[in-house]
């Protein structure tokens, strides 16, 4: 028997909060530390409502993101919770 693992992944639970919005998600990474798979919600912290949900990935040099549900006026808020998520996790996966 001959046996071949390829594409090792790394998968981490995500909670990051600001004063306005909370975001808990799940990201996959992969061993060039790209984050091939992040996704997951928004919650308002103030209401404790839903504020809507993302996906992000990335691929070398080039990342792709959606947002589904939210508000215009959230947008900000959450669209500055995912950027500063993002790089705290490439910084803590490169430790």
């Amino acid at each position: 028997m001959s046996m071949t693992l390829t594409n090792k992944r790394e998968m981490y639970t995500v909670e990051n909060s600001t004063s306005t919005v909370r975001l808990e998600g799940d990201v996959t990474i992969d061993a060039d530390k790209n984050i091939v798979s992040f996704s997951g919600v928004f919650t308002d912290v103030i209401s404790g409502e839903g504020a809507g949900s993302f996906n992000y990935n990335e691929s070398i040099d080039r990342m792709n993101v959606s947002y589904n549900g939210i508000t215009i006026a959230s947008k900000q808020n959450c669209e500055d919770i995912l950027e500063g998520t993002i790089a705290a996790i490439k910084t803590e996966v490169s430790k």
